[in-house]
């Protein structure tokens, strides 16, 4: 290979750091089915869950692929675990979606995650020995 031009050097370049046509058309088809199939676990948060699903998608528009932030919105929406559910389908119904951002949509989720990790959040326990400790000097 004899690169004479600066545009045949970046060709040989990217076609060695992304791969051939073929190559990308794989890479693309598995990130496009790890995007659909990924969904919230239990215990993860959004911003995880967030970060995940724009991985996926900046690894998508890197191989040359587009998809729509309203594609993007819908399955942060959609995707989010049982706990949060409702508001997902609060946003849906309440927003037009061809026009709610990423953020706002994530926004809204978080939102509500932190109000809910705010009201239930675990009390914590004392050991038995400093209960007694404590009943003792009531007592007293």
């Amino acid at each position: 290979m004899d690169a004479t031009t600066a545009h045949d050097v970046w060709k040989i370049l990217q076609d060695a750091y992304r791969g051939s046509e073929k190559v990308i058309s794989i890479k693309l088809q598995a990130l496009w089915k790890e995007f659909d199939t990924l969904s919230m676990k239990e215990d993860e948060t959004i911003q995880i869950f967030f970060d995940g699903v724009t991985n996926i998608v900046n690894n998508i528009r890197l191989y040359g692929d587009t998809i729509e932030d309203k594609k993007n919105c819908t399955k942060n929406l959609k995707e989010s675990s049982t706990k949060i559910d409702h508001i997902g389908v609060t946003v849906e119904e309440s927003k037009d979606l061809s026009k709610l951002t990423v953020i706002e949509s994530t926004g809204s989720l978080q939102a509500h995650e932190e109000r809910l990790r705010r009201f239930f959040r675990p009390t914590p326990r004392i050991s038995i020995s400093l209960q007694i400790e404590i009943l003792q000097q009531w007592r007293q």
